[in-house]
């Protein structure tokens, strides 16, 4: 007899998991506590089920559910060692900026660094002083992009030039401006 969702549900919460616990790669699946939100010390282990037809029930439901789904555990992976190499391009920017201005979040200083990360290989930097981007600064930030194999976007958001947005987008080869 197939299982109903709510002794699924039980037989998941009575391991101390939760649903949000729950992933898929193909129809196998998966257990962390960062389950589609993966970060630096994040691990992810298999969910043992009973027997075929729970896991079938059980793969049903996540996916009713909207469960997070992967195509392989590499892609995983990928993004465990991406948010790594966030975490180390952050701290080597935030030295790099210190030497160019003063780090504030609320506008008091020359830049912020946002500290948010969005499962992109990206860093943003909102400038509160034009003066702040500079062709040092550039070289400076280049430089660090070249140690990683990832290509990295660091997008510099400048105070806005009478009345329309500014920005840059450095890579470790070009530099794109953005107006308008």
């Amino acid at each position: 007899m197939r299982p109903t969702d709510s002794e699924l549900i039980a037989s998941v919460v009575a391991r101390g998991l939760s649903m949000a616990d729950l992933f898929l790669v193909d129809d196998r699946i998966y257990q962390s506590e960062h389950a589609g939100d993966f970060r630096a010390t994040s691990t992810y282990e298999p969910f043992n089920v009973e027997s075929f037809e729970r896991q079938a029930a059980l793969v049903s439901l996540l996916r009713r559910l909207d469960a997070v789904e992967y195509d392989s555990t590499e892609q995983i992976d990928d993004q465990i060692e991406q948010y790594k190499e966030w975490e180390s391009l952050f701290d080597e920017l935030m030295a790099v900026l210190e030497k160019h201005g003063k780090h504030d979040a609320f506008g008091d200083g020359d830049y912020y660094l946002i500290s948010d990360y969005y499962s992109s290989a990206q860093h943003k930097v909102e400038c509160t002083s034009p003066l702040v981007f500079t062709p040092s600064l550039l070289v400076d930030v280049q430089g660090i992009l070249k140690r990683y194999s990832r290509r990295w976007e660091v997008i510099f958001a400048l105070p806005a030039i009478e009345g329309k947005d500014h920005a840059y987008s450095v890579y470790v080869d070009e530099c794109i401006e953005h107006a308008g």
